[in-house]
C-alpha cells in the first residue's frame, strides 16, 4: 500500500531548519500525548533528562513527530487525520503483540487465538481506512498549496518589471561581499543571488 503524501515536507520546512526552543519541545511533547499517552511521557521523560539530545533527534530521525507539530498548528484537517493513523497503527501493533503472547503461552485456547486473529483482521482494515483517509486530507492541502502557488506565479509574471526593481535595489543594500565578482555565486553550491538576493516565497504553507 503506497504511504501517504509527504505534505509534511512543505509544512515543517522552516521549523527543522531553525534552532528549537523549549517552547517548541513542550509543543511537540502535547502532540506526542495525542497520539499516545504513553508516548508523550516517555518522550517527556527523555526530554526532562536531556533536551538538546532531544531537540537534536526532533531534527534528524525523529523530525515526523516535529512535522506533526507544525501540521497542528498550519493544517489541522491533515493533523487529525494522521494522528488517527498513527493511533490505528498503535491498535494493529497491539493486536499482533496479543497473538504473538497466546502462541506462545501454552495453555492458551484455540478459541482465544481466533478471537485474538479476528481483532487483528479488523484492526488491520481500520489502520487502511485511516491512512486512505490521511492521504486524502493531505491531497486536499496540496491541490489547495498548488493552486496558490499557480496564483502567486500569475501574479509575478504580470510584475516583472517591479520585482526586477526590487531585486536589485537589495542587491545594491547588501553590498561586496568577499568573493563577490561578476558571476560569483553566493555561496558554496549555490547559483547566483541564491541566498540574499532571491525573491521571498510567495505561497504559505497549506491551511486547509
Amino acid at each position: 500500500m503506497a504511504e501517504g503524501l509527504a505534505i509534511e515536507t512543505i509544512v515543517v520546512g522552516d521549523a527543522i531548519r531553525r534552532e528549537l526552543t523549549d517552547a517548541d519541545l513542550e509543543r511537540v511533547i502535547a502532540v506526542a500525548r495525542e497520539v499516545s499517552a504513553e508516548w508523550g511521557e516517555t518522550l517527556a521523560a527523555r526530554a526532562k533528562e536531556s533536551p538538546e539530545q532531544v531537540k537534536e533527534a526532533l531534527r534528524g530521525g525523529a523530525r515526523r513527530l516535529l512535522a506533526l507539530t507544525a501540521l497542528k498548528e498550519r493544517a489541522p484537517k491533515v493533523f487529525a487525520a494522521k494522528v488517527a493513523e498513527l493511533r490505528a497503527q498503535g491498535e494493529t501493533a497491539r493486536a499482533v503483540a496479543e497473538i504473538r503472547r497466546l502462541e506462545a503461552a501454552a495453555s492458551s485456547s484455540q478459541d482465544a487465538l481466533a478471537a485474538a486473529r479476528a481483532a487483528l483482521d479488523a484492526c488491520a482494515k481500520r489502520q487502511v481506512e485511516a491512512t486512505i483517509a490521511a492521504r486524502a486530507e493531505e491531497l486536499s492541502a496540496l491541490e489547495q498549496y498548488i493552486e496558490r502557488m499557480r496564483k502567486d506565479l500569475a501574479r509575478d509574471g504580470g510584475n516583472v518589471d517591479a520585482l526586477a526593481q526590487e531585486l536589485a535595489q537589495r542587491a545594491r543594500e547588501r553590498g561586496p561581499r568577499r568573493g563577490d565578482g561578476p558571476g560569483a555565486p553566493d555561496g558554496p553550491g549555490e547559483p547566483d543571488g541564491a541566498r540574499g538576493g532571491e525573491l521571498p516565497p510567495t505561497a504559505p504553507p497549506p491551511q486547509p
